[in-house]
């Protein structure tokens, strides 16, 4: 008997540990600036990908003292009608810092000219790829909303592309100097050495004053965010493969047709794919770069 009480006993150890920090890190939650502005319930942040990622981000830059503030998922509007979402923004008195947050694992490869880049997953023996549209590309259409939103006079402007911890970026080449890319666990010392360098451009009160301009970006309605996915399936139904082929054999190719590719579901990147299985091999089509555990897929009409 006493063999079995220290069993059970053991057992409650091994199940209250791990839900004592989940309570913890649900309370740190609901603490948090993200959590204020958000409205995301724990539960549902810990589920989704995107939003964690995001979250994280807010996470390890929180330390940097006062006056900064932080501005989640905005959506900026942009001359088409259209709106295009930004993950994280931070107004700091020396500009503005623009990220977009990436929950990619395995190996990164891509050139800041690459209209795609390269994620290698192991698999089993090998290795499997994945494509993804450029973040760099992605976070610059960002910058240059904001930018064009904020108007003459506007704050420097800086773009970070955030990789997940779990992740090597193996091969990334930038040329520019208007971008950097990191992991997650490089970022705070990344943007204290960029603020050290940049010097302080405005007061403590433009900073309030910039973030209560771009607040209301982060509270827009359903309607809104509706219009913003319906953009984005737009997008993916004008695409097609002869399209893709161009994109990857002309040294001028078109406009991509799916320049922001998140799933509509989960918010994670689409990746372009090719079946390579089943009554449809060969054809391209769009998956969420979170599979297996978000199936969604649209198919690039012939």
């Amino acid at each position: 008997m006493p063999i079995l009480w220290m069993a059970v006993l053991f057992m409650a150890l091994l199940l209250a540990v791990p839900g004592c920090l989940f309570a913890y890190l649900a309370w740190e939650y609901h603490r948090s600036e993200y959590r204020a502005q958000t409205g995301v319930c724990y539960l549902a942040l810990f589920f989704d990908k995107g939003r964690m990622g995001e979250y994280q981000v807010y996470r390890c830059l929180r330390r940097i003292p006062p006056p900064r503030r932080f501005l989640f998922n905005l959506y900026v509007p942009k001359e088409n009608g259209e709106t295009t979402e930004v993950d994280v923004v931070m107004v700091h008195p020396t500009g503005l810092y623009v990220f977009e947050s990436k929950q990619y694992a395995g190996w990164i490869f891509g050139r800041e000219t690459d209209r795609y880049w390269t994620q290698c997953l192991p698999a089993g023996r090998g290795s499997h790829k994945e494509r993804f549209f450029n973040p760099i590309l992605q976070n610059a259409g960002h910058v240059r909303w904001l930018r064009e939103l904020l108007g003459e006079g506007a704050p420097p402007l800086r773009s970070f592309i955030v990789f997940s911890a779990h992740c090597v970026l193996k091969d990334v080449t930038l040329t520019g100097g208007a971008h950097t890319v990191l992991t997650r666990d490089r970022l705070p010392a990344a943007v204290r050495e960029a603020a050290g360098r940049a010097g302080r451009c405005l007061s403590a009160e433009a900073v309030e004053r910039i973030f209560r301009s771009l607040e209301p970006l982060t509270q827009v309605s359903e309607a809104t965010k509706a219009a913003h996915v319906e953009a984005i399936h737009a997008r993916l139904a004008s695409g097609g493969p002869s399209r893709a082929v161009a994109r990857e054999t002309s040294p001028h190719p078109p406009a991509d047709p799916f320049p922001e590719a998140s799933c509509p579901r989960c918010g994670a990147p689409l990746a372009l794919r090719v079946a390579t299985k089943g009554a449809h091999a060969g054809e391209r089509f769009w998956g969420c770069s979170a599979f297996p555990k978000c199936r969604f897929r649209k198919t690039i009409d012939p």
